[in-house]
């Protein structure tokens, strides 16, 4: 396996195999229009495949697994639909999906491009993960430590992205930022097709998609406050995580760049990023647009089903939706549960309504499926078994919560926002931006989707309602604060939804001052997207590895990625360098935090017998580290059972041309 080579017809014939399998599929299992067809098709393939392969892997080698649940997706697909036999009905659905089709070609591009050029967010944990995911490490461990076992990570894109790095033999970077392009193509065409289908109108559909990508609060609008008001508004918050680095007050991070690692040669501007309504060209973190891209799936498909293959997809896709986003499968099982209490509220009769008793099965079948699966709700089982049967067992997360009153908002930017403090409810207000005007019309969905005995619409509407108990609640685990603001995005991904088509429906009959006003409040929340879009652009024509990686580490991993023992431990100075460069994990630290301290230890004194006793096997590092060691030190990486297995050299940047280097030693011999 060559990975700096790539191999895309490879990827080419399993994105066919997912792709023409999921489309067969499910015009056999629900019933669809025509021009929906298609991409509700391609979005199941990903879904059911990777799905699938995370299931495979646990018990057959990579990349056998991955292959099998494609070739599974397909041989089904081709057994129950027989498409020999609808050639003309297959090639008028191609014909009313045409267009669609191009804009997922042309629209998947764009947003590669422009993410091949960012390295920004999480990927000092997401890339790690890809990279030891597709080595088959699946489920995953702790990247920096893999004695903790109970590691429960929402890992679904990133599985996405494993299995076009190993298909299709390309850097874990790149495979993230092809994923994530595919699976934000496909929320917002899906987010497309939903608002044909309730309007029928073309424009409607377009501007759905326009505001799906850059929707997201109104913070800017603050630079346009009074002076003694912005101050005001500024000194009633503590600013934390990326904000408090972007300024030391509100108004300072106002009018500066947003301070975070990986940007392009243009900085995006505090002021037009959010804390709570991130944009969705913007997440560029570990799930992505997976989980909206699942709700959406089944809110085209799930009242739609024909046949138990529908049942079977629809049970696959809530199981993925738990792998992909454990908040968002916990508000949709809370939406499902509120919708049976105001249908007992509608009809005073306490009996089981129609037509329920086949989602309780999907939602058992699924729920008993994230318990084995992988992610948090395999973490939190393990964790409950091995505490009831009286065993020690490391878990990576801790799930506190507090009950707050008066109620508060809590921003990944601005911290906890009162909401009784008007400086805060202000703030708050301009986070949100102007998608929750349209919610109490989501409530008339939710009514009327009750009544019609449409189960999972009324769910999904009614995740909108549970996401906004974040108002009370406040997440006080280990993950820290901003955590909270995933309960949130349950009611903002709904509003942003249901924004345009609902308030277009409102308005039509309305005056024609109101249908402005709306269209106003439409172009105000979408110029946060618009302007962070184009910074992004800026990068496109520079890609990037990331930021911790250069071309000399990329050279390496070409070379050497997956090659030693499963059970190799690397050392490296950097050690989120190490496990992606190799795909074998370190032992630095408990945590994404502090190091541990006996790594602290090797680190300023490594002896490579003292290494090998810890467990490494290999050790990785540049010429920085090296002109920091101590003398002895130097001598003792030079020892006689110290092998050299890859060196790559270089410079230390672009503006620095002084020589650098990477090198890869094996110390498996250095045993006293």
């Amino acid at each position: 396996m060559n990975i700096a080579e790539g191999n895309s017809l490879v990827l080419l014939l399993a994105f066919g195999a997912w792709g023409v399998g999921g489309w067969l599929l499910t015009r056999c299992a629900f019933t669809l229009h025509r021009h929906e067809s298609l991409l509700t098709g391609i979005a199941f393939g990903i879904v059911a495949a990777t799905w699938l392969a995370n299931l495979l892997a646990q018990v057959i080698p990579l990349p056998p697994a991955f292959w099998l649940s494609t070739l599974l997706i397909l041989l089904a697909s081709l057994a129950v639909s027989q498409p020999w036999k609808n050639v003309k009905k297959l090639t008028e659905e191609l014909r009313a999906s045409g267009p669609y089709l191009s804009w997922f070609i042309i629209l998947t591009f764009v947003f590669t491009m422009a993410g091949r050029g960012l390295a920004i967010f999480d990927e000092f944990q997401t890339i790690p993960l890809v990279s030891l995911l597709a080595a088959g490490e699946i489920p995953p461990r702790f990247v920096l430590n893999p004695q903790i076992q109970l590691f429960g990570y929402h890992y679904f894109l990133l599985l996405f992205a494993a299995q076009i790095m190993r298909l299709g033999d390309v850097f874990p970077w790149l495979a993230l930022d092809f994923a994530r392009a595919i699976i934000l193509t496909l929320t917002v065409l899906l987010g497309a097709l939903w608002a044909y289908r309730v309007t029928r109108r073309t424009l409607v559909s377009t501007l759905t998609a326009i505001f799906l990508i850059f929707a997201t609060g109104t913070r800017w609008l603050l630079l346009l406050f009074p002076g003694p008001l912005l101050n005001r508004v500024s000194e009633s918050v503590q600013l934390i995580g990326s904000g408090a680095v972007s300024g030391e007050s509100l108004l300072q991070a106002l009018i500066s760049p947003w301070a975070i690692e990986g940007d392009g040669p243009f900085p995006f501007p505090f002021a037009f990023a959010d804390g709570i309504s991130h944009p969705f060209v913007m997440t560029y973190n570990g799930i992505g647009m997976s989980a909206v891209l699942i709700l959406l799936l089944l809110l085209l498909s799930a009242d739609r089903r024909k046949n138990l293959w529908g049942s079977i997809l629809l049970v696959i896709a809530v199981s993925a939706l738990a792998l992909a986003n454990e908040v968002t499968f916990g508000l949709i099982l809370l939406g499902f549960a509120g919708a049976v209490v105001v249908r007992f509220f509608q009809t005073r009769a306490f009996k089981l309504p129609p037509g329920l008793l086949p989602w309780i099965g999907i939602l058992f079948a699924a729920s008993v499926l994230a318990l084995v699966q992988g992610g948090i709700f395999t973490e939190m089982a393990g964790s409950f078994t091995a505490g009831f049967s009286g065993q020690a067992a490391e878990s990576f997360y801790s799930y506190e919560f507090m009950v707050v009153w008066p109620p508060e908002v809590v921003s990944i930017h601005l911290g906890r926002l009162i909401l009784s403090n008007p400086f805060h409810l202000i703030l708050a207000v301009l986070e949100y931006g102007p998608v929750l005007l349209v919610f109490p019309l989501t409530m008339i969905l939710i009514w009327k989707a009750i009544r019609r005995g449409q189960w999972y619409p009324a769910a999904f509407w009614m995740s909108g309602l549970a996401g906004l108990g974040a108002l009370l609640v406040v997440y006080a685990g280990s993950a820290g604060v901003s955590a909270t603001t995933r309960i949130l995005e349950g009611t903002i991904n709904t509003c942003k939804l249901a924004f345009v088509p609902l308030l277009w429906l409102w308005s039509r009959e309305k005056s024609p001052a109101l249908q402005i006003g709306a269209a106003v409040l439409g172009l105000l929340a979408i110029v946060g997207g618009l302007v962070h879009f184009g910074v992004s652009l800026t990068a496109a024509p520079k890609p990037v590895n990331t930021f911790f990686i250069t071309d000399m580490d990329a050279q390496i991993l070409a070379n050497n990625w997956n090659r030693f023992e499963p059970d190799a431990l690397v050392f490296d100075p950097d050690p989120v360098r190490g496990v992606t460069i190799l795909g074998r994990y370190s032992r630095s630290s408990d945590n994404w935090g502090g190091a541990r301290e006996e790594w602290d230890q090797l680190s300023a004194a490594p002896d490579p017998y003292d290494l090998r006793a810890a467990g490494f096997s290999h050790v990785y590092y540049g010429i920085d580290y090296w002109e920091g060691l101590q003398p002895q030190y130097q001598q003792a990486l030079s020892s006689s059972c110290v092998k050299t297995v890859d060196r790559a050299d270089g410079f230390r940047s672009e503006k620095d041309y002084r020589k650098d280097y990477r090198i890869l030693l094996d110390i498996s011999s250095c045993v006293r």
